[in-house]
């Protein structure tokens, strides 16, 4: 375990926003999180927040009155495997990469979700997912760190709740009260040839379709009425900048840092934005991304 002070929190988010953590613990042990020292921050912190990869996160310009918990663990392990299926345990902090790298090696196919960023803890928790799957699909139980309690439990899907790009964890009675330690997937089998032919498909789009530079990805969740880019795109919002925040020419619901932006920006563009599509199509963007003020609060 190593704990800071006064930590710059930019660096650890793929938006490159927001301002100092008055303390930051890096966990990477189960006994970090057992640590009586560890415990006693948390008991005296009115405020954390919990960080994996970052890639879904805005912090405020002002920083983080209270204890950001980094997860650093990132073990992948095989639990068992047969001829059709292949359960694989992540710890929070793997990022997704490695562990599709991992799986293809037992011909396991983790292949929809090799070019979502992240962590599989923060994907857990957001439902993080591509068209027409999610990782709700693919989970079989979870491994947390109950704070209050101050012990390790296993839970199922009921637990989560999962529902589109969310689950329970995002919600006010189970919010910052657990810490995802580790997750077990069910991945199917697959021919090492087809997972390795299906990614370069998705990696080939996504570079077709998708930039890349300091965004959190899809900004907007996609409504009912049909795909967020789209209605940005028709409203011409393509390459459209308020501040240091654009929305991608390349793809209308990337929300852009050119590298000045604040988290003010960003909230600027998102009502400027949200307004604008409807007032045009009556169609209402929901947030994808966690803007979240210095107390932790979903602005």
């Amino acid at each position: 375990m190593n704990i800071e002070y006064n930590k710059p929190l930019a660096p650890y988010t793929t938006f490159r926003i927001g301002g100092n953590a008055d303390v930051f613990v890096t966990i990477e042990t189960k006994n970090d999180l057992r640590n009586p020292l560890f415990l006693k921050i948390l008991k005296n912190s009115k405020h954390i927040f919990i960080l994996g990869g970052g890639s879904n996160t805005v912090f405020a310009d002002s920083g983080f009155r209270g204890t950001v918990i980094y997860m650093k663990n990132r073990s992948i392990t095989l639990l068992d495997e047969n001829e059709h299926t292949c359960h694989i345990q992540c710890e929070s902090g793997a990022q997704i990469m490695p562990i599709f790298l991992f799986a293809k090696k037992h011909s396991a196919d983790f292949s929809p979700f090799a070019t979502i960023p992240g962590t599989i803890g923060g994907a857990v928790a957001g439902n993080a997912g591509v068209p027409k799957m999610e990782i709700s699909d693919i989970f079989k139980e979870a491994e947390l760190f109950d704070i209050k309690k101050q012990q390790f439990i296993t839970v199922d899907t009921h637990f989560f709740n999962f529902i589109y790009r969310h689950s329970d964890l995002h919600n006010t009675e189970k919010k910052n009260k657990y810490i995802i330690w580790s997750v077990t997937l069910q991945l199917q089998k697959r021919d090492i040839s087809e997972i390795e032919t299906e990614t370069k498909q998705y990696l080939t789009m996504r570079k077709h379709k998708q930039p890349f530079g300091k965004t959190a990805g899809s900004f907007f969740k996609n409504p009912k009425e049909g795909a967020a880019g789209m209605f940005l795109e028709k409203a011409g919002f393509k390459n459209y900048k308020h501040g240091g925040a654009f929305f991608s020419e390349k793809h209308a619901n990337f929300l852009m840092n050119d590298g000045t932006a604040t988290q003010k920006d960003i909230l600027a563009l998102q009502h400027i934005a949200q307004t604008k599509i409807f007032e045009q199509f009556g169609v209402t963007l929901e947030r994808e991304v966690r803007v979240i003020d210095e107390y932790g609060k979903i602005v």
